[in-house]
């Protein structure tokens, strides 16, 4: 299950979105609601991505520029 997303960057309206850690992880069911333009298509488009590659090409950065592939 996801948690959160900690980092999306240069993705639609996210230009540097980092988690913030007061904010709650996902649960089993969530809803995002907002105005137009604000990023609720993306973030569903970023999960229906993590469903369609089955997270086998998921490749992670760490802030030294460190990249990891997850094989799934």
């Amino acid at each position: 299950m996801i948690k959160n997303l900690k980092k999306i960057k240069e993705i639609a309206v996210f230009k540097d979105f980092n988690w913030n850690k007061n904010l709650p992880n996902f649960k089993k069911y969530n809803a995002f609601y907002g105005w137009n333009g604000t990023g609720k298509t993306t973030v569903t488009r970023i999960f229906s991505a993590f469903e369609e590659i089955g997270l086998s090409n998921l490749e992670l950065e760490d802030k030294a520029g460190i990249k990891e592939k997850i094989k799934g």
